[in-house]
């Protein structure tokens, strides 16, 4: 969905119900750790399934994800280990 700082906010299964989101986020997110490891690059993944609260909000409007869901994909990410 957009850039965060040095991160990269993304999700799956949100405007379209799609087939195991779960295991299509996985798989998302190891090929991103498997591109970056080639260009030499240490990422950082953090993964949480559940709900959220999507708007456009801001004096420069912007579509945005809320909710105590995104809020622990970032903690999860922030503290994991860099891949590779």
């Amino acid at each position: 969905i957009r850039t965060i700082g040095d991160g990269f906010f993304a999700t799956a299964n949100l405007l379209l119900p799609v087939r195991r989101p779960v295991s299509n986020a996985f798989a998302f997110s190891r090929d991103i750790i498997k591109e970056a490891d080639q260009h030499g690059f240490r990422v950082r993944v953090g993964l949480h399934y559940g709900s959220v609260v999507a708007g456009v909000l801001g004096e420069r409007p912007q579509f945005d994800l809320m909710g105590s869901d995104v809020n622990l994909a970032f903690r999860i990410e922030n503290e994991a280990s860099p891949f590779c």
